[in-house]
């Protein structure tokens, strides 16, 4: 029941990307718990007569309700914290003025924003508000020094369980806050072991693949040759034996030579961690020697390694997709395109070929392969295409969740 009442309030583009599902997972449960607390405290300054205290807690209990619902909206989840906090901030500030100021049994509530703003939106919004709340303790402390009188707007009798549960509340709300955030964190942790085993095996796979097709195109064809060439030694002349001979020689040794670098290239695929951008111009240059093609290859932004997985998974896509274009598009042009912002890489290869049945083409095997693999590292994968318009296969992948 919980889970999808917090379920209902995210986007559902934000649950395809691991990172940012927790986060806005995480900012949806504090909001809820926040306003079951707003609630209860409403009901405490009810009780004790504290009328500015209800009118703040009435307003904030709304503010995180509107919140709540913006967060369905496609806000920026760092907004949502930061709103959330300053109203956080403002009802603890207006709490404390009217309970005594310095004084007040509400003032340690500004520990609790840092850790809040910490946990969900990260480095710079936790230090952000420990700045602002200190400052905000020493201006109450100030003005208490010298002689600010502070309005205590409540009953008197009341003071010992008032103080009891402002203490009890900032305990529960940051053991609860914690524990979400714990319990994300491992859900994330456990998510991304999986993606690593799904990851390995998808490798182990390709890399088995690969080495099948070598020995089978090169190592099979030269060896067979070698074969036949022995075999016709006997009907042979005599001098076309010796010549038949030494070609058998050099083939033979061609064929070590392509065993040894199979074997290097498996060596270094295990060691060495892939560039995506290197491996891209290599294959264009590589496919351009080769083939009647025309490239053209952008690249805007500043390249930082991704995560070993994201970059296996960019190659392997990439591989696949210059493949199908030389295969089946009839291309005369190819343009590569890639993105490199803050949190994200955008990948776009574009060719001037025949196109596609877009209909066929989402059911091919091809296809959902690179769909599931760009998906095991929280990337979107898409393909536009009409017959006689050409290709476009864009890839879009987090960089926020990549890990090295």
């Amino acid at each position: 029941m919980i889970n999808k009442l917090i379920s209902y309030f995210i986007p559902v583009d934000k649950t395809k990307i691991p990172e940012l599902y927790r986060n806005y997972r995480l900012i949806v449960s504090i909001l809820l718990i926040t306003i079951l607390f707003d609630l209860n405290y409403a009901a405490i300054t009810i009780l004790i007569g504290m009328k500015a205290g209800t009118y703040i807690m009435f307003f904030t209990f709304t503010v995180n309700i509107i919140l709540l619902f913006t967060v369905k909206t496609n806000v920026s989840h760092l907004f949502i914290t930061n709103l959330y906090i300053f109203f956080g901030v403002l009802a603890i500030v207006v709490c404390i003025y009217y309970s005594g100021g310095f004084d007040s049994p509400v003032l340690p509530w500004l520990a609790s924003s840092p850790i809040v703003g910490l946990l969900m939106a990260g480095k710079r919004t936790g230090i952000f508000w420990v700045i602002v709340n200190t400052l905000t303790a020493s201006i109450f402390g100030f003005l208490n020094k010298h002689g600010y009188v502070f309005p205590v707007d409540y009953r008197s009798e009341w003071a010992n369980m008032f103080c009891s549960n402002c203490f009890v509340g900032l305990i529960l709300i940051i053991f609860f806050v914690s524990l979400v955030f714990e319990n994300g964190k491992n859900a994330a942790l456990k998510k991304l072991a999986m993606q690593s085993i799904l990851l390995a095996e998808e490798k182990k796979k390709t890399a088995l693949n690969n080495l099948s097709m070598e020995l089978h195109d090169n190592v099979g064809q030269s060896l067979s040759l070698i074969k036949t060439n022995l075999h016709l030694i006997d009907i042979l002349k005599e001098q076309d034996q010796e010549h038949n001979l030494k070609d058998s020689v050099e083939l033979l040794g061609d064929t070590i030579q392509k065993l040894r670098n199979i074997s290097h290239d498996l060596y270094t695929n295990n060691v060495d961690t892939p560039n995506i951008i290197d491996f891209i111009r290599s294959e264009l240059v590589s496919a351009q020697k080769m083939l009647n093609y025309h490239f053209e290859y952008n690249v805007n932004g500043i390249y930082s390694p991704l995560s070993l997985q994201s970059e296996f998974i960019l190659t392997r896509v990439f591989k696949e997709s210059l493949n199908n274009i030389i295969k089946h598009s009839k291309a005369t042009l190819i343009l590569v395109n890639i993105n490199i912002e803050d949190d994200r890489f955008i990948l776009q290869i574009v060719d001037n070929g025949i196109g596609m049945d877009m209909e066929n083409l989402n059911q091919g095997q091809g296809i959902k392969s690179m769909l599931s693999r760009v998906h095991l590292v929280g990337g979107t994968f898409d393909i536009t295409s009409g017959e006689g318009n050409g290709t476009s296969v864009n890839i879009n992948i987090p960089t926020s969740n990549n890990i090295t």
